[in-house]
C-alpha cells in the first residue's frame, strides 16, 4: 500500500480564484479549504447508453503527484490524474477523492470519472489513454489533454481538454475546464 502525504494548498487555494465562463467564482470557501467548488459549465459530458442520455457540467480535478512532493519538472516523476464529473457543488475534498474511483460505495452522488494512472511528466498535453467509470459502467477511453498547468508549479493549477469512449454500450463525449481542487491533490512518499 502506497503512503501519500496531502499538500494542503491551504493559502494557494484560499487566494486562488477562477471566474467560469457564468461569472460565477469557484474558488473554495475561505471558511473551508477542503471544499471543492466547481461552476456550472466547467465541464459538458453527455454519457449515452439504453434509456435517455446523461448530462454532467461540473469538473473536479484533482490528483497524486508520483515520487514525491518535489517539483515534477525537476523529478520527471509522473502525476496520478483523476477527473470527476457531477452536477452538483460544492462537494467535501473527501467526496471528491472517493467519487475518483471506480466502483466505490463512498462516492454517495451521481458521478462519471476518468483517470489517467501515470501522465508523463513534461508530455501532459496530447492524447492518454484512461479509465471512464460510472454507476453502470467502467470503460477505456481517450483523454485528450489541450490545457495544463501542474497544480505543484502554479497552484492551483489547470486542466482543460476533451474525453471520449466508444464500446458497444456506451459512448461518452466531453469537453472540461478548470482549476484543480486543492483537497483532491497530493503526493506520494
Amino acid at each position: 500500500m502506497r503512503a501519500f502525504v496531502a499538500l494542503l494548498l491551504v493559502g494557494c487555494a484560499q487566494q486562488s480564484h477562477h471566474v467560469a465562463v457564468d461569472g460565477r467564482n469557484d474558488a473554495p470557501s475561505d471558511a473551508d479549504p477542503f471544499t471543492c467548488m466547481s461552476a456550472a459549465g466547467t465541464a459538458n459530458v453527455v454519457v449515452r447508453m439504453v434509456g435517455p442520455a446523461k448530462v454532467y457540467d461540473r469538473l473536479f480535478a484533482g490528483g497524486i503527484q508520483l515520487g514525491g512532493a518535489a517539483r515534477h519538472a525537476a523529478t520527471g516523476a509522473p502525476f496520478a490524474l483523476d477527473l470527476v464529473f457531477a452536477n452538483q457543488s460544492p462537494i467535501s475534498s473527501d467526496m471528491g477523492t472517493c467519487c475518483g474511483t471506480p466502483s466505490s460505495s463512498c462516492c454517495g452522488i451521481d458521478t462519471v470519472s476518468a483517470s489517467v494512472p501515470q501522465l508523463p511528466s513534461g508530455g501532459e498535453l496530447g492524447s492518454h489513454a484512461t479509465t471512464v467509470s460510472g454507476t453502470e459502467f467502467s470503460e477505456t477511453g481517450t483523454l485528450t489533454i489541450t490545457d495544463w498547468i501542474h497544480p505543484f508549479d502554479a497552484p492551483p493549477g489547470h486542466v482543460a481538454g476533451s474525453l471520449s469512449v466508444a464500446t458497444a454500450t456506451v459512448t461518452i463525449d466531453a469537453t472540461f475546464d478548470n482549476v484543480f481542487c486543492a483537497g483532491m491533490v497530493g503526493a506520494t512518499i
